[in-house]
């Protein structure tokens, strides 16, 4: 069983967002639907769920009920719900941890589910508009169902909103059925061993130096990582858990299972 969250907190469930605390996003784009779908994953450990879009119809298809949808909702219909309006600008993590993305005064009443509307001329994307939500409002732990299949342009962009909050206290990861990915900064990371067969290392924007793998089928020790190697693709874990250390640079992390086109 592949963990989700693993740093669940029921704090959040009466009203405070602790710092272990954990939101889930989920966005279009899941190729692995019928995956996860037969993945063992409890939901409930989240204690917010924000859907962007067209990430309802995944949310509905894995038995998740939403607290928040956002979007233009050019993709998918509007729900019913708690209507606010919101701009649609980028924010840094800095600007978001200042001034939260509250409800604003004037939201248009319903049912209790609580449906921000952003136009559809917009800076930002649905999906970092969900995830810009959930760190605003305090959430560190942040998994994203979706958004790493269909489109390359929003597969691309949504890897460089793990760029944007590689240097916060959030720890973010896109999760599709067949892909895991996270990005991380110089330091010792322990990655527990999980159902994804393969275990990937990506130089992001730079060579990765120093590093040092241990509990893989493939072993590195001090070792520099030069971008637009593949030298660190197709790595499997072998123990309880792998552990990633390195000086300099950033990494993606990528935990993947082959493709069975016939059960997508």
């Amino acid at each position: 069983m592949t963990k989700m969250c693993e740093n669940h907190d029921d704090s959040a469930k009466n009203g405070a967002v602790s710092a272990d605390s954990c939101c889930l996003v989920v966005v279009g784009g899941v190729q692995g639907l019928r995956a996860l779908c037969a993945d063992d994953w409890d939901f409930s450990v989240y204690e917010l769920v924000i859907c962007g879009d067209s990430g309802q119809d995944v949310a509905r298809d894995l038995g998740i009920v939403p607290d928040v949808y956002i979007g233009d909702f050019d993709s998918s219909p509007r729900p019913a719900g708690q209507t606010e309006f919101a701009d649609g600008r980028t924010r840094s993590p800095e600007a978001l941890a200042a001034t939260p993305l509250e409800a604003p005064s004037g939201a248009v009443p319903g049912d209790g589910v609580e449906v921000i509307v952003l136009p559809v001329a917009k800076e930002v994307t649905d999906s970092e508009a969900a995830v810009d939500l959930a760190y605003s409002r305090g959430y560190r732990h942040i998994d994203v169902i979706g958004g790493l299949g269909g489109r390359l342009d929003h597969t691309l962009g949504n890897l460089g909103i793990l760029a944007k909050f590689t240097h916060t206290p959030a720890r973010l990861r896109w999760i599709d059925g067949y892909n895991m990915v996270s990005l991380v900064g110089p330091g010792t990371h322990t990655v527990p061993r999980n159902d994804y067969h393969y275990f990937g290392l990506i130089p992001f924007d730079g060579d990765v130096e120093g590093l040092t793998l241990t509990g893989t089928r493939y072993l590195v020790e001090d070792f520099t990582l030069v971008r637009g190697s593949t030298r660190g693709v197709s790595n499997e874990i072998t123990g309880q858990f792998a552990t990633v250390s390195f000086t300099s640079g950033r990494l993606l992390m990528v935990s993947s299972r082959d493709l069975q086109i016939s059960g997508q």
